[in-house]
């Protein structure tokens, strides 16, 4: 009997309690929120740290750098050709370049030269491309 009122002021079998699902929104998801930004922020560095000491790529390709949404730009749903080397920055079509610039939060602004080069230094590239 007592198991059955409870239940009905939870809201049944499997439900949250109201205190709950308030302490959920208010203190747990903004925490889960910052700890997800953080995640996506040190995956970033960690690869660009890694694409700066890879020379041009073609010895040991670059590392995927996240999307500022933590988003795979070459996985659904980007679906965006993969930057493995120098050479595959500047193959980019200019819709792709773009598509790369907008994810990572850059300017897409510029002629073709300046926004492969910002392309390049964001992932962690700072040599010379043949563009």
């Amino acid at each position: 009997m007592c198991e059955k009122a409870i239940m009905e002021l939870v809201g049944g079998p499997g439900a949250m309690p109201a205190w709950f699902q308030a302490w959920n929104a208010n203190e747990f998801q903004p925490l889960k929120d910052a700890v997800d930004a953080i995640r996506i922020d040190l995956a970033t560095f960690r690869a660009q740290f890694a694409n700066g000491r890879c020379a041009t790529g073609h010895q040991a390709p670059f590392e995927v750098v996240l999307f500022v949404s933590g988003d795979d730009p070459t996985g659904a749903p980007h679906n965006l050709t993969a930057i493995q080397n120098a050479t595959d920055i500047t193959l980019l079509s200019p819709a792709e370049l773009t598509s790369y610039l907008m994810g990572y939060g850059l300017s897409a602004q510029g002629n073709p030269v300046v926004r492969t080069r910002r392309l390049a230094r964001h992932i962690g590239y700072f040599g010379l491309l043949r563009i």
